[in-house]
């Protein structure tokens, strides 16, 4: 697997530079290795290793755990040291978010470094493998395997490929809306199991929703709530008015490639594709729903952190399994609790942003090159409030539920921040390939630009996306001070009344390539 991706035609320019440095190494500690003559400190983790160990080439650590522990002490011992932490070959399987904080920091010209050993193609996995399947109903040729109960997540990779949850044909015949969900065509689903488990998918327009189900009596479905309520405060051509099919259940299974997890059970059913042998594959059940947490504060951020030639795979995304659902407003903004009004402009003021499986808030010159974002179940990559001259060049995002990047809100703390530090500025998203992304939320844009300031979004090429190759802004120019009257049934202060613009000013959008962008 290639951890570059570069590319010259159509007048694209596309830089990607990479160094590395071999140094010989001497241990001056039992957990600091550093070249020997040079300020630079090198700690080696392993999948294979162990944190007992020193943290050295010969004698690696297990877990990034470890290894930030390691960064930690060695910036309190010497705050000018260039730290660099080099991962081995082979996957790292987290239980639980690897988070980095101030303490975590490099500073400029010393930025902390992790990035892949020479010649190493390291993941970072938020799954469990599954094994030990045996034959379940020979009739549709349905597999099982037992997992842990109560274990939650809405995607399966076979052999490195997205499984499809087990759903209906599209535009299932029969079913009728009623004002608190669907009459079926027959009594027949009343007797399906974990019935709060199916969910009901609609697209429309730039829209994708999802609302689980809460009840089935007789031939009559009633929804889940708030979902239920908030996909239908939008005008009728933007509300869940068509069933475009249902999903998440096990009687739904029927075809090749198709999944279904009963949670409460702890079995997992799969119908394998032609040729599949389970006892050979590699069967990855994501249960993460962050790899990667870069928490910063306003007062204190993360500085100068720097991700190379690593690959992030296989993580969830919960949220659309609640009862909120997934009541989307546009571009992986959606509605989450109650309280949202009914509207005739299609967008509400107060929207949730999909998480990355990679978050960042209150970052500063923090980068990720040469890396490999796939199979990821929310957004790829997420830059939330605050990231300041942030860069991501050159990185490949494939197979990802939501966009592969965002980069800042919608939120006031971002269209009208009280301080300096709230504003995302200074950014830039270059050289990248985006390819294969809105899996799961056919409403993502590959990338995201919320309100910010002077980010820059150049030479990435773009292709396979649903809806759009990029979308930049929100809400139309009602959080201006004037207001925007061309946005059909808008009125003048209906989102807050402001006396100062957004932040939004001096964004570049340069020289993309977008191909195949269309719901």
């Amino acid at each position: 697997m290639s951890k570059r991706f570069s590319q010259a035609s159509g007048g694209f320019a596309w830089v990607l530079a990479m160094a590395a440095c071999l140094c010989s190494i001497s241990a001056t500690s039992p957990a600091v290795a550093r070249a020997a003559g040079s300020n630079r400190i090198e700690f080696w983790v392993s999948a294979r290793g162990s944190d007992r160990a020193a943290g050295s080439q010969s004698h690696p650590f297990r877990t990034l755990a470890k290894a930030r522990d390691a960064v930690r002490a060695a910036r309190r011992s010497d705050g000018r040291a260039k730290i660099s932490v080099y991962l081995l070959a082979g996957t790292y399987r987290l239980t639980r978010p690897l988070v980095l904080d101030w303490r975590d920091s490099g500073r400029a010209g010393a930025a902390v470094v992790w990035r892949a050993a020479p010649g190493a193609h390291p993941v970072i996995s938020g799954a469990v493998r599954v094994q030990g399947w045996t034959l379940h109903d020979a009739t549709r040729g349905i597999y099982e395997a037992r997992v842990v109960r109560g274990l939650q997540t809405r995607q399966l990779y076979v052999d490195g490929s997205r499984a499809l949850r087990a759903r209906s044909g599209i535009y299932p015949p029969g079913f009728t809306r009623t004002p608190s969900g669907f009459r079926a065509p027959s009594d027949s689903m009343a007797s399906w199991r974990n019935l709060s488990s199916i969910e009901a998918v609609t697209r429309t327009q730039w829209k994708m929703m999802r609302c689980p189900v809460r009840s089935i009596r007789g031939r009559d479905i009633v929804m889940r709530q708030p979902c239920w309520t908030n996909v239908n405060v939008f005008p009728y051509l933007w509300s869940f008015q068509t069933l475009t099919w249902l999903e998440n259940a096990y009687e739904l299974l029927d075809r090749p490639g198709e999944w279904y997890l009963d949670s409460r059970a702890g079995r997992l059913y799969y119908i394998p594709r032609h040729g599949q042998r389970l006892a050979r594959a590699d069967i990855e059940l994501p249960i993460l729903q962050a790899l990667i947490e870069v928490r910063g504060t306003v007062h204190r951020p993360v500085k100068h952190i720097r991700f190379q030639g690593l690959t992030f795979a296989y993580g969830t995304w919960l949220d659309p399994s609640s009862p909120n659902g997934y009541a989307d407003d546009q571009s992986g903004f959606h509605l989450d609790g109650r309280g949202h009004r009914t509207n005739l402009i299609g967008h509400d003021p107060d929207t949730t942003r999909t998480p990355g499986n990679v978050r960042l808030r209150y970052a500063r010159h923090v980068m990720f090159t040469h890396d490999d974002f796939l199979h990821l179940g929310g957004v790829g990559l997420d830059f939330d409030t605050g990231s300041q001259h942030d860069a991501v060049v050159g990185n490949r995002f494939d197979d990802i539920s939501s966009a592969a990047t965002e980069l800042g809100g919608v939120s006031p703390v971002d269209h009208h921040p009280a301080h300096r530090g709230q504003v995302t500025l200074d950014n830039t998203i270059s050289n990248n390939l985006i390819t294969n992304i809105g899996r799961e939320y056919q409403d993502a844009a590959g990338v995201y630009v919320g309100f910010t300031t002077r980010s820059r979004v150049e030479h990435n090429d773009i292709r396979n996306v649903p809806w759009s190759g990029i979308a930049i802004g929100w809400g139309w120019g009602l959080l201006d001070p004037t207001g925007f009257l061309g946005l059909p049934a808008a009125v003048p202060g209906q989102w807050g009344s402001y006396r100062k613009p957004t932040t939004s000013a001096g964004n570049e959008l340069v020289d993309n390539r977008i191909t195949v962008a269309a719901m």
